[in-house]
């Protein structure tokens, strides 16, 4: 493996590292896991996107899962301690 490859390895690694543990989806309030244990929720805190379907639009609360994250965490979802 290149140099190059090795580089960004380590700083993927490096980023993934320093994100807050506390910080994910599982422990946000805008996480809302309609009361599935599979892990896979919808995130709220944003309005619904709007989707053009064939014969008008729809809206629909963006797919996460418990180990996602991101900038907007909203502390004290369903996982918070």
């Amino acid at each position: 493996m290149g140099e190059f490859a090795e580089t960004l390895r380590a700083r993927i690694a490096a980023r993934r590292e320093a994100r807050a543990p506390e910080a994910r989806c599982a422990n946000c309030s805008a996480f809302d896991t309609e009361g599935r244990k599979s892990g896979r929720g919808l995130c709220r805190r944003q309005p619904p996107a709007v989707i053009i379907v064939e014969g008008g639009i729809e809206s629909e609360w963006p797919v996460v899962y418990s180990y996602d994250w991101c900038i907007e965490h909203v502390p004290g979802g369903p996982d918070a301690d």
